[in-house]
């Protein structure tokens, strides 16, 4: 069955929209990635990005050498994070272009081109206007351009939906603390300690909502650590910048949009990165007429939508357990959490049953392959849908 080889073109060089572009590339697609900024330094910033177990094997995966490569680079987390690497975002974005041969396959990415316009319809090229008013055109749009992505925003817009070993080696250590109304993870990357502060509503009259790429003064925090433990405010004194954002769940439906020509990947559909991004280039890594394009977004959907909402349902009941408010739950949850600390110590079937409960929604978070899914979806659907498109 012949390859048929489309025009994708990627908003956004995420590590999600370098990732899914560098595998699309690699099976035979033309690949187009446009971004705003320019090439992510480590200067712009101090972000860090922690790589749990089911991203790690999806690395592996699909750059075998990576995790090797980068051994000196990344920490391991000890403590509330084991099991996870922690890097910053500037080295996981150039190890993804280069160990995803982003240039030997034809990756073409296009820095300091913001996109100002996407148009899809279902009988004609798909097309991305930059503000430079350069027009691109496509036959699938993929948006990796964040929690304000113009991807989202279109899809949104079509579907009526409101978007309101035992060696000593060197480790990171995460550490939370557990407040009333608000949580605060302090971890070292390099040579900076990053504090990442959860709060839940109402809302301050000073809270901002930005780009994680336009820092302000971190004179911004101090309104928020009045109630604070004198050692957290110390931290945020010591602090020179902040990146303000604030997150809030819609009604999107889909992440497929009305046409089937653009979809939303990462952070734009407020999803895992690697997974979105293996997924759909995984989906599309055999297709071999246009016919089959609405089928395969069909199935990057039904493999993604319940799974992402089912994550992002666990992470925020795993962040609102830890802002608890002082009383018997809050009691309840110190308590179970200690026991947990020391089972290893005596454990014993009502031990096995506690750790089942308690941390039941990270294995169920780390325990996935994307890769998997799409070949049960195919084994499942494809081989019923697939005769009907023009398959042999």
């Amino acid at each position: 069955m012949p390859f048929l080889a489309l025009e994708f073109v990627v908003v956004g060089a995420s590590v999600a929209g370098l990732t899914c572009a560098s595998i699309l590339a690699r099976d035979g697609h033309n690949v187009t990635v446009v971004e705003k900024n320019g090439p992510l330094k480590k200067e712009i910033g101090a972000g860090g990005l922690r790589v749990p177990p089911s991203m790690a094997r999806l690395l592996k995966t699909a750059y075998p050498d990576i995790v090797q490569s980068l051994q000196e680079k990344w920490l391991k987390c000890s403590g509330i994070g084991h099991g996870s690497l922690a890097t910053h975002h500037s080295i996981m974005t150039s190890a993804v272009c280069s160990f995803g041969k982003c240039e030997k396959y034809h990756v073409s990415v296009r820095y300091h081109s913001e996109v100002v316009s996407v148009t899809t319809s279902k009988d004609k090229a798909s097309v991305v206007i930059s503000s430079s008013g350069e027009l691109l055109e496509a036959d699938i749009i993929v948006g990796a351009d964040g929690r304000n992505s113009i991807v989202r925003h279109v899809i949104a817009s079509q579907r009526g939906d409101a978007q309101d070993d035992d060696e000593e080696e060197e480790k990171l250590r995460v550490t939370i603390w557990m407040g009333n109304g608000y949580a605060l993870v302090g971890s070292l990357h390099g040579d900076n300690y990053i504090l990442a502060l959860e709060k839940v509503p109402p809302r301050l009259p000073t809270d901002e909502d930005r780009d994680y790429w336009e820092p302000i003064n971190s004179q911004y925090l101090q309104a928020s650590a009045q109630e604070y433990a004198p050692l957290l405010k110390k931290l945020i004194d010591l602090s020179r910048i902040a990146h303000p954002t604030i997150q809030t769940f819609d009604d999107l439906d889909t992440f497929v949009d009305a046409h089937d020509k653009a979809v939303i990947i990462g952070d734009a559909a407020m999803s895992s990165m690697m997974e979105d991004a293996f997924t759909l280039a995984h989906l599309f890594s055999t297709i071999s007429d246009k016919s089959e394009i609405s089928f395969l977004m069909t199935g990057y959907h039904e493999i993604r939508f319940d799974r992402s909402k089912t994550a992002e349902l666990d992470e925020m009941l795993a962040l609102l357990s830890t802002m608890m408010p002082p009383g018997p739950d809050r009691d309840l949850r110190d308590a179970s959490m200690e026991r947990t600390l020391h089972i290893h110590e005596a454990p014993d079937e009502t031990d096995a049953e506690e750790l089942a409960v308690r941390w039941s929604n990270w294995i169920r978070l780390f325990n996935y392959d994307a890769k998997d899914a799409v070949d049960e979806w195919r084994l499942t659907w494809g081989r019923h849908q697939m005769p009907l498109q023009g398959f042999s």
